[in-house]
């Protein structure tokens, strides 16, 4: 029940029916990671796709000089591995769980194993992960416009 309950009320499960749920939550495998545990490391694949149940993923990206910088942090119902979900990406950052972290993982094989039988999941699932990179894309435009009005500020100053 944890495992439809948070596939319903994540993004992914917004155009999603009951039953259409269920198909996906039969695919999915629940995952618990203790404290500072990685669940993905960068440049490795791994084909999953998860969504927090509880708990905080830390998103990390590893820096060329050195140490790591917070990308960001997933709770409740959030998405994380779209882009090696998607097109087998190596992952593009680290993911560890900040306190006991609960996940759920969908694995692209078993996901693309309803295209002939639930083609209907399939295409909702893609489209809210569509979505959801849209809504990155978004959020990473209007950091950069505030960055560039930040820089044309202290231009002035120079």
């Amino acid at each position: 029940m944890k495992v439809q309950k948070t596939i319903a009320a994540s993004k992914i499960g917004e155009e999603l029916s009951d039953e259409e749920v269920r198909v996906l939550a039969g695919i999915a495998e629940l995952k618990t990671l203790k404290d500072g545990e990685y669940l993905a490391i960068e440049g490795e694949e791994d084909g999953y796709l998860y969504i927090v149940i509880s708990g905080i993923l830390v998103v990390l990206k590893n820096m060329p000089e050195g140490g790591q910088e917070i990308l960001t942090r997933l709770t409740q119902y959030e998405i994380a591995g779209i882009s090696g979900f998607t097109d087998r990406q190596k992952r593009l950052a680290d993911m560890r769980s900040s306190g006991v972290t609960e996940v759920l993982s969908i694995a692209k094989s078993n996901f693309e194993s309803l295209i002939k039988t639930h083609p209907n999941v399939v295409y909702h699932v893609m489209c809210a992960l569509v979505r959801e990179s849209l809504e990155i894309v978004k959020h990473l435009d209007d950091n950069l416009v505030e960055l560039t009005e930040y820089f044309k500020k202290m231009n002035k100053y120079y």
